[in-house]
């Protein structure tokens, strides 16, 4: 079973510690919450725990939760840590992008495939922290982590998941894993896919390039 992970920041600019990092493992269906305490402290413990763990999954760790708290440490060994972390786990988002050549939203999945929505959003997220709705922010945080657990559990389990995409959400496709089911994020960022649909694809190679200042 696995442990997923997500973390809820100020904005998308690095540098700020994170207001909240949670682990949910799904061997005992609960989340570990890591909470602000005004520096560094509660990302290095989020660190050390994610280190303990055999099957960790994300969505968009890679090139946004792993980026944004290694940047708010201030050692170097420490930011290594997190850089290696970013590149050995799953990342649910970065192997659809690897596969298919774009990307797509958490939610997208979670609806057809586990029958959940997410229970807020992120563009909320600063808003309710300062006005002081720590535990709303948590509690929104440890729910993306618990759909990402079940997500990879799904995937390792039946060896796909289910799609709706958010232009049609009455459609639901089937996103087959292939043969070793889900693959380390530095495996899904060697040679990508790429969508011929689109005018401006993402650079799916280059999410994981900031681990580079580190490693």
């Amino acid at each position: 079973m696995s442990v997923g992970m997500d973390c809820e920041t100020e904005s998308l600019k690095e540098g700020p510690a994170p207001y909240v990092v949670a682990l949910y493992d799904s061997r005992g269906n609960k989340p570990s919450v890591f909470v602000s305490r005004g520096d560094e402290s509660h990302v290095l413990e989020a660190t050390l725990a994610m280190e303990n763990c055999r099957d960790l999954a994300t969505f968009n760790g890679t090139q946004f939760d792993f980026r944004m708290m290694a940047a708010c440490l201030s050692n170097k060994a420490d930011q290594q840590r997190l850089a290696r972390l970013a590149l050995t786990h799953t990342d649910i988002m970065l192997q659809f992008a690897s596969d298919t050549g774009y990307f797509s939203s958490l939610e997208s999945f979670a609806v057809p495939t586990l029958g959940a929505k997410k229970i807020g959003s992120g563009a909320s997220v600063r808003e309710q922290w300062e006005a002081g709705k720590c535990q709303e922010v948590a509690d929104y945080c440890a729910d993306d982590a618990r759909l990402t657990a079940e997500l990879y559990n799904f995937g390792r389990a039946r060896g796909y998941l289910l799609r709706s995409p958010k232009s049609k959400p009455e459609v639901v496709k089937r996103w087959p894993l292939g043969a070793e089911l889900w693959d380390c994020a530095y495996k899904c960022l060697q040679n990508p896919a790429t969508a011929s649909f689109m005018d401006d694809p993402p650079d799916v190679k280059a999410m994981g390039d900031w681990t580079l200042q580190y490693l």
